[in-house]
């Protein structure tokens, strides 16, 4: 997955957060148990992932780059 959006007209209605989560899910039914994405900074979904739990583990190419691990019964 390259980009996951919401438009403006739709925001703060959870649909960014369902769609993260069911990504997130369709990873870790995919086998994995750890993921990364990247963002630019202060943008809303740097916020979202901050929400969501992702950890800030550095920057690369000028983006904020996150982690998320997947155990086992969650997503």
């Amino acid at each position: 997955m390259w980009a996951l959006f919401v438009d403006d007209a739709y925001a703060k209605r959870g649909i960014g957060t369902a769609l993260l989560a069911s990504a997130c899910s369709v990873l870790k039914d995919a086998g994995h148990d750890r993921i990364w994405l990247t963002t630019d900074p202060g943008t809303r979904a740097e916020k979202l992932y901050r929400q969501a739990g992702w950890e800030l583990i550095g920057e690369k190419d000028n983006e904020l780059l996150f982690e998320l691990n997947l155990p086992a019964g969650s997503a």
